[in-house]
């Protein structure tokens, strides 16, 4: 599919000329390096990253060999690469704002706000991916920023419900308002990437299915990584999230690193198993072995596909996660779900166990979930800000 639009530069800048100003490295990755860049006429802090274009060239080379297509092509150095992360939020998901002035996209998938070449004298055009900013860091960092307070700070298990002889300092898990609301913000970017459909803060239901971009029915985006490094927390004061309408001290949850991303075209069979996405491969898993649902590594099977039922089976470990401070799949043990229950409530354990079901199959989808959440989350918004304050999610601001 040919990519265009505003978000799209045309051209590579002439070395030396730049309108970002680099902060900071902030690490590495499989398709390239990141920095955090200012714009040097408004201050305005972006991710940038940069993927070396003979990094994406090997990719694509590599890819064509799996899928017996040749590599009978030529790519010329003057020519700008699409990386897989920047192909899926380009051209799945839609830019604008409807008719009530809304805009199109999920606060909770982040935000690619320019692509383009960038000028390289060792490699000839590299690729520029300009990304909003999260300020609060990523999950695994809040992770141990709570390990850290625990350690020095004692909670009082009845202020956070649950059983009051459930050591925090011995749990390691999150509180239950933080774990409600990280599971409710990933249910909603997941209702977004596969079936188009956003959540109304202002009315508390799912808008109407989206349609896609190029026309058509919804491309139904699986993210297939999804971990706590690639979820990131973002404040509240960004005005595309309408802060007017978020309680006090919630910051939003954003999922982000669509590099193992795959659309489907045309959508198939929502949860079933057999939907097929791409020609069966040995050699196509992808993403964090211990994040892995159970279908992942049966690829060899040839009616046996990652599905939307896969990132639904992935959020499901990473609350889990979240909520224990423990994943087991590392340990090789059952769910602890006796655990869970004391320590997240007998309602929150049965939605959490419509997740993480063997057969793909019988899974929860996104938008079910989603609503089975929402009355729970809503619950807990009100304590937010005196349980976990800004320091403890990260949020780091800009300085001057």
């Amino acid at each position: 599919m040919p990519y265009s639009g505003d978000r799209l530069s045309t051209g590579p800048r002439p070395k030396g000329q730049t309108k970002y100003r680099i902060i900071k490295e902030v690490g590495k990755g499989g398709e390239g390096t990141c920095f955090i860049v200012e714009k040097k006429s408004d201050g305005t802090w972006y991710v940038c990253k940069i993927s070396a274009h003979d990094t994406i060239v090997n990719i694509m080379k590599a890819d064509a060999i799996k899928k017996n297509r040749g590599i009978q092509c030529f790519f010329p150095k003057n020519w700008c690469p699409l990386s897989n992360e920047a192909n899926v939020l380009l051209n799945c998901f839609p830019a604008g704002k409807d008719n009530n002035g809304k805009s199109l996209l999920s606060p909770n998938v982040i935000w690619l706000e320019e692509y383009g070449p960038e000028w390289s004298s060792s490699s000839g055009v590299d690729s520029r991916a300009l990304m909003e900013y999260c300020n609060g860091g990523d999950l695994y960092g809040l992770l141990w920023r709570w390990d850290d307070a625990q350690e020095n700070f004692h909670y009082d298990r009845n202020y956070f419900g649950g059983s009051p002889r459930n050591n925090p300092v011995a749990r390691r898990g999150l509180p239950q308002p933080a774990v409600w609301h990280i599971f409710f913000e990933l249910a909603c970017a997941l209702a977004y990437m596969h079936q188009g459909r956003r959540w109304d803060g202002e009315r508390r239901v799912l808008a109407k299915p989206l349609a896609s971009p190029s026309g058509g029915y919804w491309p139904q985006v699986i993210h297939r990584d999804i971990k706590p490094e690639n979820i990131f927390i973002r404040d509240t004061v960004t005005p595309r999230d309408n802060p007017a309408n978020q309680p006090p001290g919630y910051p939003k949850i954003v999922l982000a690193d669509f590099g193992h991303a795959k659309p489907l075209y045309p959508p198939t069979g929502f949860y079933q198993p057999t939907a097929l996405i791409e020609p069966p491969r040995r050699n196509d898993n992808c993403g964090t072995t211990v994040y892995w649902p159970p279908e992942m590594p049966l690829r060899i099977h040839p009616k046996i596909h990652p599905s939307p039922a896969s990132d639904v089976y992935q959020i499901g470990l990473v609350v889990y996660e979240l909520a224990l401070g423990e994943n087991l799949t590392v340990k090789g043990e059952r769910f602890n779900v006796l655990g869970l229950e004391r320590a997240m409530g007998r309602e929150f354990a049965e939605i959490w166990a419509k997740c993480v079901r063997k057969e793909a199959g019988k899974r929860w989808k996104a938008d079910k979930l989603v609503e089975a959440l929402a009355d729970g989350h809503w619950q807990w918004t009100t304590r937010m800000n005196e349980l976990m304050p800004d320091w403890l999610w990260g949020l780091e601001y800009k300085t001057t």
